[in-house]
């Protein structure tokens, strides 16, 4: 419940062309994800993204990325009622590309960048009795229901980054910039 270890193969073969070596493969594509959990048991959280993949093709541009991104939070409560976490994530991918016929894509590239924000929320909510006669209480042998209403903002800022040397696989190459409030 606190990690997550998936790995996995992406193989394409497009039935729309009479060859398949430029298609990209994805062989094989590892994750870890570190859920939020205390850093140290301190008030201070941390959680984590991590993934290899190894990019095949048969004709074309071929590499291997790794891509680093942890981030750590602050979530507390201000005057017993207000709800703030802060959090700073930095982002380190790092890409060895070969087999490109430019010659332009080949060697070692990396690309540094971070993202912050912060969410705050107030919660309203209020307790009732569950009717007895109810199917669903019986159900679940609830006595009494909770409905909650949390209305949240949160500002998010991932800063502008030079990617226009780097190859573009999938999602994970390009990052936008971000200044948005929700």
């Amino acid at each position: 419940d606190q990690f997550n270890f998936l790995v996995n193969n992406e193989v394409f073969d497009d039935l729309s062309i009479p060859s398949n070596d430029r298609t990209l493969q994805t062989l094989p594509k590892a994750s870890f994800f570190a859920l939020p959990q205390s850093l140290f048991k301190t008030p201070f959280f941390y959680e984590m993204n991590t993934s290899y993949a190894n990019f095949w093709r048969e004709t074309g541009v071929e590499a291997q990325r790794g891509d680093l991104f942890p981030v750590i939070s602050y979530p507390t409560r201000l005057f017993d009622v207000l709800k703030v976490s802060p959090s700073f994530g930095a982002r380190e991918t790092l890409y060895y590309s070969y087999n490109d016929p430019t010659g332009i894509s080949n060697g070692w590239e990396s690309r540094e960048t971070f993202e912050t924000g912060f969410q705050s929320s107030v919660e309203f909510y209020r307790v009732y009795d569950a009717e007895p006669s109810s199917k669903i209480s019986n159900l679940f042998k609830v006595v009494k229901w909770m409905h909650t209403i949390e209305p949240t903002v949160g500002y998010r800022y991932i800063p502008r980054v030079d990617q226009s040397d780097l190859p573009v696989f999938d999602e994970v190459d390009r990052i936008p910039y971000v200044s948005e409030i929700t």
